[in-house]
């Protein structure tokens, strides 16, 4: 999507049918200083991605079936451990204790045919674990309920495509530290955490195509794609399960970035189909979040300068059938239960806990149930453009009767699961954001755009009300 485009003045008056009645919490004024920045970081962001491609081209899936063909790769014998492999071809017929690939390049693991179920004593932590490896290509594959299903340290310039991960303890696809790879037709059933968790500083990559259903984690970084900065002290030790850092934004100095995440489906998972924890230029676009029991995408931690563009997301934010551990665990125990087992605080289409500068334009965001966009904290110059933003209100209630279409919060630093003498983020109002071009639906007990009286310097402008 052209976003010099969907912000031209002459579009926008074509799709405005009436103007909206600017709530009188909301300053108009006009902020231009901010666009040319978004539209640079834009053209720098598409930029990176056709370099990208044109980087894994040697990896696409002829070019490697016509080497296997001709006798490229060298077949290795089975073995639990393989270190320094150059050229081969990696078929193992079963995994029981597991697989470690290190220092190896120019190969392909090929697991096109295998099925292994790990439910058995002394499983290992990490299924397929590959480090330090380069231009490789792993293919196919069927885990089932294995802890972490395939975990990648410092791998770059790879492709993995295929793999089918079902009822994992864990995750499904780990990469840490990453660069330079392409990830797609994976498909990720029952995981008790993410189906993908991209962590550090995991660059350069192309997240497409992939499925992720019915994830049983209810953490936020159980959501069924997980993207999260760290600090340079995390080990392998640490991952996955203590990843999560009771660290300052300034501390995880390992961030996300240039990752373009295209047509994935999240859909009926007990957390978020997306959680961006301090990602950074990177792109959402073309994906399907449905049916999340959380938000169908959630920016926290200083996400800044992210692209989510032509997204579907539909019917998210129930909090349904909540047992105790979850309702502690997003400290919502004041809130009330309602009769359905449901909290009666439900959750947006899109939240924006902690984040700057990011663009949010051309999405559908349809009925989800605690409203379509809501900045919650700090939410700082975010573009909110040119979006369909349609009855995001089935879960209103007694104790919530009005869910707006967005609305922008400053909650301030709440509970959080770390230290709560020490406040590491949320310390700052929602401010200077601009929202401009958008569709909205809203019942008349709702309001387009919402500004508390802490969030009144924002600009609403140009949308349309049908």
């Amino acid at each position: 999507m052209d976003l010099h485009r969907l912000l031209d003045d002459d579009l926008t008056r074509r799709l405005r049918m009436e103007a909206l009645a600017h709530p009188a919490q909301v300053t108009v004024t006009a902020r231009p200083h901010l666009r040319a920045p978004l539209f640079h970081l834009h053209d720098q962001t598409r930029f990176a991605r056709r370099r990208l491609t044109t980087r894994l081209k040697p990896l696409d899936a002829r070019r490697i079936g016509e080497r296997i063909a001709a006798g490229a790769f060298k077949a290795l014998p089975p073995a639990p451990e393989i270190v320094g492999a150059r050229a081969a071809l990696i078929r193992p017929a079963e995994l029981p204790q597991g697989l470690v690939i290190r220092d190896a390049g120019d190969f392909v693991l090929d697991l096109d045919g295998l099925t292994q179920n790990f439910a058995h004593p002394g499983i290992p932590k990490h299924a397929i674990r590959l480090e330090n490896c380069r231009n490789f290509v792993v293919r196919g594959g069927h885990l089932i309920r294995c802890r972490n299903g395939l975990t990648l340290q410092g791998c770059r310039d790879f492709a993995i495509r295929g793999l089918r991960v079902t009822e994992a303890e864990g995750y499904g696809v780990i990469l840490w530290n990453c660069t330079g790879f392409e990830l797609a037709d994976t498909v990720h059933v029952g995981s008790l955490a993410s189906g993908i968790y991209c962590l550090g500083e995991t660059s350069h990559g192309l997240i497409r195509n992939n499925t992720c259903l019915d994830g049983r984690g209810y953490f936020n970084w159980d959501a069924a794609i997980h993207i999260n900065h760290c600090s340079p002290e995390l080990t392998l030790e640490d991952i996955p399960e203590r990843s999560h850092e009771d660290k300052r934004i300034v501390e995880k100095t390992l961030k996300p970035s240039f990752l373009f995440v295209e047509n994935n489906h999240a859909s009926k998972n007990r957390a978020q189909g997306i959680y961006c924890e301090g990602v950074v230029t990177c792109s959402f676009s073309h994906n399907v979040l449905a049916d999340n029991n959380k938000e169908g995408i959630c920016f926290d931690w200083g996400s800044t300068c992210n692209f989510f563009v032509e997204n579907t997301l539909t019917g998210n934010g129930i909090r349904g059938n909540l047992t105790e551990a979850e309702i502690d665990a997003d400290f919502i125990r004041h809130h009330p239960m309602l009769e359905d087992g449901s909290s009666s605080c439900k959750l947006p289409g899109l939240s924006i806990d902690n984040g700057a500068v990011n663009i949010i334009a051309g999405n559908r965001i349809l009925r989800n149930h605690g409203g379509g966009v809501k900045m919650v904290r700090t939410g700082l110059a975010n573009l909110i453009a040119c979006n369909a933003i349609m009855d995001n209100a089935l879960g209103r209630n007694e104790a919530f009767p009005k869910f707006n279409g967005i609305a922008f919060w400053s909650l301030g630093a709440g509970p959080t699961e770390f230290d709560p003498a020490t406040a590491k983020l949320d310390f700052y109002p929602s401010v200077h954001n601009l929202c401009t071009g958008n569709v909205f639906r809203v019942d008349p007990r709702d309001q387009p755009v919402f500004c508390d009286p802490l969030s009144e310097d924002n600009t609403s402008i140009d949308n349309v009300e049908l």
